[in-house]
């Protein structure tokens, strides 16, 4: 592939990066060639009205005789910092993708993807004296759709022969607190994510060696992760330290529920660490799974 850019500066904090080129590829014996088109334009965190803006948006598209792939992303974003040192920041994204590649067995097929993915984003930062907390919140939403097509034969060329499609619905949550006091430092965390997922898949394909050529095919499924951790380090001496970590993590998936007794899987990993004139002493207490998945 050949391509030129060039970089175009709109405004003081504005930029404008096209490009042209020509792609050219030799695939199961078939001579492939086409144009290629990119574009990223880019808006640097500027202030307005007290609130901090940010733009960015960049694309790109392959086009041959029988295949494009394309792909796009787009994010905003916007935060302003308040009275005590507090930052509050919201994010907008939508990315789009497209991605052909051949099949060839005793005739000759295009496999297509293709997501379209939205999602929201909070971010809430907080500074108090001797420490900080820090929250992140994400609701986002993903459609999936697969295809097969005919190539050749050229009596068959441009039919669709399969075609399955999924929906996902997630959020994830974050939190930290760390809070510092004289020679202690203590960190807890936790952070939950969920996803359902929906799929729209014919019988007759739901067998075909097609579907397991993307990603997540499978069940419809409610999933939830959710984990709790603290951190600690006490700073004994100007030699020795005391350090310890714990995190209980709990998982439940009704998919998971389709090939095993139980919901889901919990568990808890702690690790404790004390370091005296530089020799390491470490105690691991093992990951704690309910008995049906305790192999896995």
């Amino acid at each position: 592939r050949f391509t030129l850019r060039n970089e175009l500066t709109l405004a003081q904090r504005l930029r404008l990066t096209p490009g042209l080129g020509y792609r050219w590829e030799n695939v199961l014996q078939r001579q492939e060639y086409g144009p290629h088109l990119e574009a990223k334009i880019a808006l640097a965190p500027v202030s307005w009205n007290d609130y901090v803006h940010q733009f960015e948006a960049a694309g790109q598209w392959d086009d041959t005789r029988d295949r494009r792939n394309d792909d796009f992303n787009l994010t905003y974003g916007v935060s302003r910092v308040f009275e005590g040192q507090a930052t509050d920041s919201l994010f907008v994204r939508y990315s789009h993708l497209r991605r052909e590649n051949y099949f060839a067995d005793t005739t000759l097929q295009v496999d297509g993807l293709e997501r379209n993915r939205r999602a929201i984003e909070n971010r809430l930062n907080y500074r108090f004296g001797g420490g900080f907390l820090q929250l992140r919140s994400e609701i986002g939403e993903t459609e999936i759709v697969g295809t097969r097509r005919w190539v050749e034969p050229v009596t068959l060329a441009g039919r669709i022969n399969g075609r399955f499609q999924e929906s996902n619905f997630e959020t994830n949550h974050q939190g930290l607190l760390v809070f510092h006091g004289g020679r202690l430092s203590n960190e807890i965390a936790f952070d939950y994510s969920s996803r359902n997922r929906t799929f729209e898949i014919p019988d007759s394909l739901r067998a075909s060696p097609f579907l397991r050529r993307f990603p997540r095919e499978g069940f419809d499924a409610d999933d939830w992760t959710f984990g709790l951790s603290h951190r600690l380090h006490w700073q004994i001496g100007a030699r020795d330290s005391l350090r310890w970590y714990g995190r209980a993590m709990c998982f439940m998936s009704t998919a998971f529920m389709k090939i095993c007794a139980c919901a889901g899987r919990r568990g808890v990993i702690s690790n404790i660490r004390f370091i005296s004139n530089a020799i390491s002493r470490q105690t691991i207490a093992g990951c704690a799974f309910c008995n049906c998945c305790r192999k896995l």
